[in-house]
């Protein structure tokens, strides 16, 4: 008896806190284009410039792929990075903003790492594909 009261109060919980919930709308479909403009399309591009060095490198000089991506990866954190200071300096000077906003913000800061990081995978398996076999 004592487990079934346990249950039925945990359901009406549950059940009054999606009633006060606010449903947001779906996210629109999002192209990757729209992720590179959104992305800072400065940054972007330098990301984009050193995956065409890496894929040139892996043609003409294969040593250098995996220090190529490297520098792809090491730059898109320091793009991150001045991302973040970017975002706590826009709080710092507007004292307040809600976490919807805080959260788009990081979103934001977050894509040149997610494809900087994505540009270094690609060169570890270029260079994994390029390696003599023993």
């Amino acid at each position: 008896m004592k487990a079934e009261e346990i249950i039925t109060a945990a359901a009406d919980t549950i059940v009054s806190c999606t009633e006060n919930a606010t449903m947001l709308p779906p996210k629109p479909d999002v192209s990757i284009i729209d992720y590179f403009v959104t992305g800072n399309p400065i940054y972007m591009s330098i990301i984009t410039l050193l995956l065409m060095a890496i894929l040139l490198a892996a043609w003409k000089a294969p040593a250098w792929v995996k220090e190529t991506g490297l520098i792809a990866l090491a730059a898109s954190i320091l793009m991150s990075v001045i991302g973040f200071f970017q975002i706590f300096d826009t709080i710092e000077l507007f004292g307040e903003c809600s976490f919807r906003v805080l959260c788009g913000g990081f979103q934001v800061a977050m894509l040149p790492m997610i494809y900087g990081i994505c540009v270094y995978i690609i060169s570890l398996i270029i260079r994994i594909i390029q390696k003599p076999k023993l």
